[in-house]
């Protein structure tokens, strides 16, 4: 039987468990199930909160990808914006974010049939080339990068870094995260973001 909890409190536990479902077995194969048996709830209660499954999966892809982003740009007082893009692109393909690409890839496939989903991943990847694009801008600005288009080498980061990721989960499996970092480092390098080497 469920502790009766405040309706924030509740809404959060149900999307932080639908969270973790979701990282643990996909946006596909992860089921409303999963989220009341790890909270000891009926499914009635978990529709009180959210209006449909699809609802809750969109509020969780959401969470977890505005959590990705959030976790990526570590933004600490003092450090340059060169400074910044290394510590990421040496962070962001990393065997500790499998999950998080499952997720998108996943997500990537369901937003053919779900617009919550479609909307959510557009919303985010604009949201990570804008972030990028700005932190660019900033080294351009302060002298520490020279890039005459710093939406262009967002893009063409983005780019890289989803199609790296690609190729480094399973069932795929072909590039190693430290190939994959070394890649991100040689077109950083290339598009005159980070000295070469």
């Amino acid at each position: 039987m469920s502790v009766r909890k405040p309706a924030g409190d509740r809404r959060e536990e149900i999307l932080e468990a639908a969270c973790a479902a979701i990282l643990q077995n996909g946006l596909e194969a992860w089921t409303t199930r999963d989220v009341t048996t790890r909270l000891g709830l009926s499914v009635g209660i978990l529709f009180h909160y959210f209006p449909s499954a699809r609802a809750l999966r969109a509020a969780a892809f959401l969470r977890i990808a505005e959590r990705d982003l959030a976790s990526a740009f570590v933004m600490d007082e003092g450090i340059g914006a060169a400074e910044t893009l290394r510590r990421f692109l040496a962070d962001v393909l990393t065997d500790a974010t499998d999950d998080t690409w499952r997720t998108w890839f996943d997500a990537w496939t369901v937003a053919r049939d779900d617009p919550a989903i479609a909307e959510a991943c557009a919303a985010q990847m604009l949201a990570w080339q804008t972030r990028l694009s700005a932190l660019v801008a900033r080294g351009v600005a302060a002298g520490e990068m020279r890039c005459a288009d710093p939406a262009g080498a967002a893009r063409r980061l983005s780019a890289l870094i989803d199609g790296l990721a690609g190729q480094m989960l399973p069932p795929f499996s072909r590039v190693t995260p430290e190939d994959a970092t070394a890649d991100l480092f040689a077109l950083a390098a290339a598009e005159g973001l980070l000295p070469a080497g």
